[in-house]
């Protein structure tokens, strides 16, 4: 995030989560991060003040061609 110019570049904005967190020793998808909190949830850490949503992360790769 700081790359990016800190928590504040990203206030009042919205946030897309595209992600599949995946575990490539078996390539099953994880819904939590180790810690048990969803990735949304930390992003949303990140960056409070912006509004994260889920969403795009059931596209085939097919569909972004």
């Amino acid at each position: 995030m700081e790359a990016a110019g800190g928590s504040e570049a990203f206030a009042n904005k919205i946030l897309l989560d595209i992600n599949n967190p995946v575990d490539p020793s078996n390539v099953d998808y994880l819904t939590k991060t180790y810690d048990g909190v969803s990735l949304s949830e930390a992003i949303a850490a990140y960056s409070p003040k912006a509004k994260v949503v889920k969403a795009f992360n059931m596209c085939q790769a097919k569909v972004w061609h």
